[in-house]
């Protein structure tokens, strides 16, 4: 993963004890919060400058899911306080910071494959099975985060301020998300965030999801849904950009299910669950290709996402969701 450095407040050093810092390098890959490796006399640690979205309380609920990662055998980013006992601290830019342990890892590889994918599935089922067995309902958390409805509440409301390619786009993102499943059972602890930049890697290998300010009580599709559109739109992307596109890899959707099945249940026969992870990953991207253009009828200062090609990243969000949505039609009436 690139690097390069970054500047800490001093108010902020000080917070975390962390007066004498050797080296600070900001890790790219974020559009939200701004993530740094610290390394001081005191060995290396996460410092995180977060969105103003996520309230200061929420790391009370990432300890407490952080934890029972661990007791369960798997590496999470456990938050570190300040040398006063709390879990954030405030620049004087009104900016929130939290710090976590590091986690090493190699950066997300830059060639996902199915296995790869497999592997992800794998790691994501097991944290799924750690965390089903915590009775926890998180305090605080994002507010109305992957609530479907009021996305496209939000998006109706702006249509008139998009341009007519984008008023299209934003049409067809409504039309998939109302005819996907909607994904309302929230019976265990989730991540909420899955994508490969949320995860850590040794050689390849997947080891630990990293950033749990999302976590919340949902559906295990939501997140199993969320990672395969991004890594499918990632693919999509690149393979495009590189001029050797060879079409969305929706194998991925069967790899990461095996993967998934080797370490946890989901408790509907094979068939029905490739149905139903179908349906996630096109409404996960038709509800993230939605927040994009609303963000997009906002100020730059007012946007959830800290980036210039919104219309864009939702027209990619609206190829992952055709393309899955047919496959699913195809899957429903034998067609090829």
């Amino acid at each position: 993963m690139p690097t390069y450095e970054a500047h800490i407040p001093e108010e902020i050093a000080r917070a975390y004890g962390l007066e004498h810092i050797t080296e600070a390098q900001r890790l790219s890959g974020g559009l939200v919060n701004q993530t740094i490796l610290v390394t001081s006399d005191s060995g290396r640690r996460i410092l995180q400058r977060v969105s103003g979205e996520i309230h200061p309380q929420s790391y009370e609920d990432t300890k407490v899911v952080a934890d029972h990662l661990v007791t369960n055998g798997l590496r999470a980013p456990v938050p570190l306080p300040t040398i006063s006992g709390e879990f954030s601290a405030t620049d004087r830019s009104g900016f929130q910071w939290r710090s976590s342990v590091y986690i090493e890892s190699d950066g997300v590889p830059d060639d996902i494959d199915g296995d790869l994918v497999s592997a992800s599935g794998a790691l994501i089922g097991e944290w799924h099975k750690a965390a089903s067995t915590l009775a926890y309902v998180p305090k605080f958390g994002i507010p109305g985060f992957h609530n479907t409805a009021l996305y496209a509440r939000r998006l109706r409301a702006c249509m008139d301020a998009l341009h007519e390619d984008d008023i299209r786009t934003a049409r067809l993102l409504l039309t998939v998300a109302s005819k996907s499943i909607q994904l309302n059972d929230p019976h265990q602890i989730i991540h909420a965030d899955t994508k490969p930049d949320n995860m850590t890697y040794e050689d390849r290998a997947p080891t630990a999801l990293i950033d749990l300010d999302t976590v919340m009580r949902g559906s295990v599709l939501t997140d199993i849904g969320d990672f395969l559109r991004s890594v499918i739109g990632r693919t999509i992307k690149k393979e495009s950009e590189q001029g050797t596109y060879r079409g969305p890899h929706l194998e991925y959707i069967g790899k990461f299910i095996d993967g998934y099945l080797e370490r946890n249940d989901l408790a509907m026969p094979y068939t029905k669950a490739l149905r139903h992870v179908k349906h996630a990953t096109s409404l996960l991207a038709a509800e993230l290709g939605i927040r994009y253009l609303c963000d997009m009828t906002l100020r730059a200062d007012e946007r959830y996402f800290a980036c210039d090609d919104h219309s864009k990243r939702a027209k990619l969000q609206l190829t992952v969701a055709t393309l899955v949505t047919e496959a699913t039609i195809n899957d429903m009436i034998g067609g090829k």
